[in-house]
């Protein structure tokens, strides 16, 4: 008995070894794995009752056809631009769904305008409260799809669209010089394989962070002065000067410089190596984006404003700058931000700042901008402008 209990003890303690070595190696294991890439993760919100898929799984997908996906989107934002191979289905979604699948295990994937759509949450919430039990989400759409340098589609009436609508698109031709001589689409700039680095540096895909300009009267009003001399997100800037001198505009004309904004972008020309860059304007914005930017949360843009802080007015929202330009509150993007409505006789012109950056934004409430300081407030304000202007 003696002996038997003594093996039994060395053979618990032996056990016990091997157990806390490989708890030991299995920790080894998870610490040695790599990093997920952007290609491999997801938003991993909790409490969501269908589970999300990352880029990589949404390729192989679409690679293998193994599975429908799905575009919850409106069939206008479709035709614009979509992920290739994916199905439309806006109106009546779940109904629509139902019907080509009725089978309630059948796997299907889910997309919509990115983390702050909540397009495809909701349909495939009720997807499961009709039975279906294989649903997933692309929860990171479109906004993704794109950063990642993902092919999108656009549909003829989209191209229908852009030309006649979107004077900021740039088409892009990427025919061989010789075809693209032969004719193309009017304004195309024609840009080869490799050649995209290039483009940016010789201004075939401009990309502009300016301002715009005013002129009545005795008034020379500048809206927004750009990034100034530099770079953001690898896009070169500091022609702003040139451009107005190509207008016949010198510095010392400006006599107002009004900002819809502060952020960095929008008021990189207020001065320059310390000194302000328009000596004889008025530099202008709302009271409250002072306080932000230049009191509550001091960054770089208060290094560029300081120099003029002696020439700023603040304005009450309604305000009239100039005989014509009139402001309107559209907080949210920032506290203060604010838009310029230009008006003559029975045409207006807004001058939007970032109330707005792309136009479907103001036909579908759920595209957001990641720098909005108050989201929530940014969308309630272009909904409120989209009932005005569209």
């Amino acid at each position: 008995m003696g002996k038997g209990h003594t093996v039994t003890k060395r053979s618990a303690l032996v056990s016990a070894c091997v157990c806390v070595a490989a708890g030991i190696w299995s920790d080894r294991l998870a610490s040695a794995q790599p990093p997920l890439t952007v290609y491999q993760t997801t938003l991993e919100e909790p409490g969501q009752l269908t589970r999300e898929i990352s880029t990589e799984t949404l390729l192989s997908i679409l690679a293998t056809h193994s599975e429908p996906v799905f575009d919850v989107r409106t069939a206008h934002e479709y035709a614009i631009a979509h992920i290739p191979g994916t199905i439309n289905i806006y109106e009546k979604e779940v109904d629509q769904i139902a019907a080509l699948y009725p089978e309630r295990s059948t796997p299907m994937v889910l997309y919509c305008n990115g983390p702050a759509c909540g397009k495809s949450k909701r349909t495939s919430e009720q997807l499961v409260a009709m039975g279906y039990t294989n649903v997933r989400r692309y929860q990171l759409g479109m906004p993704v799809w794109r950063a990642l340098s993902q092919t999108v589609q656009t549909d003829m009436p989209g191209v229908d669209y852009i030309y006649r609508g979107d004077r900021t698109a740039v088409f892009v031709d990427a025919r061989t010089p010789a075809e693209f001589g032969t004719g193309t689409v009017p304004g195309a700039v024609n840009v080869q394989q490799g050649e995209a680095t290039a483009a940016n540096d010789d201004g075939r895909l401009p990309f502009t962070m300016g301002g715009f300009l005013v002129r009545g009267g005795d008034r020379v009003v500048l809206v927004d002065a750009g990034l100034g001399e530099g770079e953001m997100m690898g896009i070169k800037a500091g022609a702003l000067l040139e451009s107005l001198a190509a207008l016949g505009v010198a510095p010392d004309d400006v006599t107002d410089l009004v900002f819809t904004h502060l952020h960095i972008d929008h008021i990189g020309w207020a001065s320059a190596d310390g000194r302000i860059v328009f000596p004889n304007a008025t530099y202008r914005c709302a009271p409250n984006e002072w306080e932000h930017f230049m009191v509550d949360h001091r960054g770089d843009e208060a290094a560029v404003l300081e120099p003029a802080t002696e020439r700023f007015e603040h304005w009450t929202p309604g305000d009239t700058i100039a005989p014509g330009l009139d402001t309107l509150a559209t907080p949210g993007h920032t506290p203060g931000s604010t838009t310029l409505v230009l008006s003559s006789g029975t045409e207006r012109v807004m001058f939007l700042g970032d109330v707005v950056h792309c136009p479907v934004q103001l036909e579908d409430d759920e595209w957001a901008a990641l720098f909005d300081v108050d989201p929530d407030l940014a969308r309630r304000t272009r909904t409120a402008l989209a009932k005005e202007v569209i």
